[in-house]
């Protein structure tokens, strides 16, 4: 394969998969936003085999699938994967295909005329399979017992437990002052000086009471906790694919410690910005997605006491 081919494959994905997400937002379907459950087989999409997590903008992929198609279940894996662990396959089922990145050596001429050898990177395809899709009384472990729901749920429930959610806060050591009307995390300054900053480096939210429910309370503390990352991993980016980011991680820890998302301000506020970038730079989304995975493992790797890196199922890897 050649340079270009291999550049052209790869623009080729990234537009297919864009223009799915972005007639997806124009429907109001919102791929990073999950629906409410408490069953531990929902959540962010999992190889079924290795037990890792999707990453980069395989995540998206697989939770629009979800949507699009009505599966449940957290669990992905290939054909062979679910062979091996005896299932089968569906006649008639069809496969949803998430990407990887493979590695091509070519050889490259310098000015100087010297020749070495370069690396390309090119995306390619594989094809999953959700457990939904997979007969087997062996995968049943696998399977969401109780289908998730979008119906509003009263915040005094008793079935809804929030101290995970508070643990997540806290184990951040993040300064955070609750009051006020606004929600912001206020940076470092000067500019540049974190971690010897003489002044901000803290987040302001309002009080829990001024919330319309709990939920929204703690969906805002892990937006603005994806922004207070910013200085620590080293990433600032334009404000619309910032939001996006910090929106993307909000969800993302929402659903890992079981708090319903229902807060559609952001998506709303951002969502025509957010679509005109997707629209004129494929890679766009690729980037966000990419870098709210990288915040949202950051963020999670302070409640368990270490990095979550090593949970991930790489675009580089084909499971």
């Amino acid at each position: 394969m050649t340079k270009k081919t291999a550049a052209s494959v790869s623009d080729e994905i990234r537009k297919g998969i864009t223009n799915k997400i972005i007639e997806s937002l124009k429907e109001n379907r919102i791929p990073w936003r999950k629906t409410w459950s408490d069953d531990p087989n929902c959540g962010r999409p999992t190889n079924i085999a290795s037990k890792k997590l999707y990453s980069g903008i395989n995540p998206l992929i697989l939770e629009l699938a979800a949507l699009e198609k009505q599966y449940t279940s957290r669990y992905w894996g290939t054909y062979k994967q679910f062979d091996q662990l005896g299932g089968k396959v569906r006649r008639g089922e069809k496969s949803t295909h998430v990407v990887f990145y493979k590695v091509l050596e070519v050889e490259d001429t310098k000015k100087d005329g010297e020749k070495t050898k370069k690396k390309i990177f090119f995306l390619r395809n594989y094809s999953v399979f959700n457990v939904d899709q997979v007969e087997g009384e062996k995968l049943n472990k696998y399977r969401v017992k109780e289908e998730p729901t979008d119906r509003p749920i009263d915040i005094t429930d008793h079935l809804l437990d929030y101290s995970t959610a508070e643990k997540l806060i806290a184990s951040t050591g993040a300064k955070i002052s609750y009051g006020g009307n606004r929600a912001f995390y206020m940076r470092p300054t000067p500019k540049g000086s974190w971690p010897k900053h003489t002044a901000g480096d803290y987040i302001q939210i309002p009080k829990k009471s001024q919330f319309v429910d709990a939920a929204e309370f703690y969906a805002t503390n892990f937006h603005e906790l994806a922004h207070w990352s910013e200085v620590r991993l080293d990433w600032e980016d334009k404000y619309e694919m910032g939001e996006l980011v910090a929106e993307i991680t909000a969800c993302n820890l929402s659903a890992e410690t079981k708090v319903p998302n229902r807060n559609m301000e952001n998506h709303n506020r951002y969502l025509q910005g957010w679509l005109s970038k997707m629209q004129n730079d494929p890679k766009w989304i690729f980037h966000a997605s990419t870098q709210a995975s990288k915040v949202t493992d950051y963020l999670l790797g302070y409640m368990t006491g270490a990095q979550q890196a090593e949970n991930y199922e790489q675009e580089q890897e084909a499971a």
